[in-house]
C-alpha cells in the first residue's frame, strides 16, 4: 500500500485526517496502527499527536494566512507538587508531581494554561523552571491563537523576571500578562487542574519509573483536552467563579 501524502489533500481534508488519526491514538490505538489505518506515515501521526498534546485541537487546524484578529482570551498558568509519602504541599508555578513508589522518588514538572472555554495547553519537563522555558510556553500559546492572548499568572519570580517582562513588552500586540494578588492560590483556576492531576493521574496510578509517571500525566491531560466541558467546570468553583 502506498503511503498517502497528506499535503496533497485540500486543507479541510488534511485537518479532518489529523483529527481522526489523533482521536484514534487518544482512544488507545498505537501510532503505528493509526498510521496503517489512515494510510499515512508513522512520523506524521507522531507529529500530529505531539502537536495535539501541547496545543490541543487548535494545533491540528490548517493554518490560515493573513494578520490575526485581536480579541480577548483569558489563560491561567501555574504548577503543583504532590508527595505521597509526606502528604500534599504546594510549590511555585512550574513545579508539579512528585510521587514515591517502592522506595524511589520520581519527580517531573508541568506548566499549563486553561481557559473558561475549556481550552487546555500543557508541557511536561524535567529541567528547572526558567524564564526561557516560560517564554517558550507563551510563544506556543500565541502560535495556536489568532486572537490576542491575555494570561493571568501568579507572582512567581520567573513571571516577574526582566527577560519575561521585556519579551511581553516586545510582543504586546499579541499577548498581555496580568498578576494575581499575592498568596492567593485559591483564586487560580489552574490550581484545580493541578489537584485533578494529583488525584487522578498521580495518586491513582502509582508509577514505578519516571517515564511511567510522565506518561500517566500526559495521557490524563490529553483526555482532559478531549473533554473541554470538564475543564469548564473548574471555573464553577466558588473562589474562581469570577473568571467564568
Amino acid at each position: 500500500m502506498q503511503i498517502k501524502d497528506a499535503r496533497s489533500l485540500p486543507s479541510i481534508a488534511q485537518e479532518d485526517l489529523r483529527y481522526k488519526a489523533v482521536a484514534a491514538v487518544v482512544k488507545g490505538m498505537t501510532q503505528t496502527e493509526a498510521a496503517e489505518v489512515f494510510n499515512v506515515s508513522r512520523y506524521s501521526v507522531f507529529k500530529w499527536t505531539k502537536a495535539y498534546a501541547s496545543g490541543g485541537k487548535v494545533a491540528l487546524r490548517s493554518r490560515m494566512r493573513g494578520r490575526p484578529a485581536v480579541s480577548k482570551l483569558k489563560g491561567y498558568e501555574t504548577g503543583m507538587r504532590s508527595d505521597h509519602q509526606a502528604g500534599t504541599t504546594w510549590a511555585p508555578c512550574g513545579h508539579t508531581p512528585v510521587v514515591s513508589c517502592t522506595g524511589k522518588r520520581f519527580r517531573t514538572n508541568m506548566i499549563s494554561s486553561i481557559t473558561n472555554r475549556g481550552k487546555l495547553a500543557f508541557r511536561i519537563y524535567r529541567c528547572t523552571f526558567t524564564a526561557e522555558l516560560f517564554i517558550d510556553f507563551l510563544e506556543r500559546l500565541m502560535k495556536y491563537k489568532r486572537q490576542k492572548v491575555f494570561v493571568i499568572v501568579d507572582g512567581h519570580p520567573v513571571h516577574k523576571s526582566e527577560a519575561v517582562q521585556n519579551w511581553v513588552k516586545t510582543n504586546k500586540s499579541r499577548i498581555e500578562m496580568f498578576f494575581m494578588p499575592g498568596y492567593s492560590p485559591e483564586l487560580n483556576p489552574d490550581e484545580l487542574l493541578n489537584q485533578d492531576v494529583k488525584t487522578n493521574a498521580v495518586g491513582r496510578q502509582r508509577a514505578k519509573t519516571l517515564n511511567e509517571l510522565e506518561s500517566n500525566i500526559e495521557q490524563f491531560l490529553i483526555q482532559r483536552q478531549v473533554f473541554p466541558e470538564i475543564v469548564q467546570k473548574y471555573f464553577q468553583k466558588t473562589n474562581v467563579v469570577y473568571a467564568s
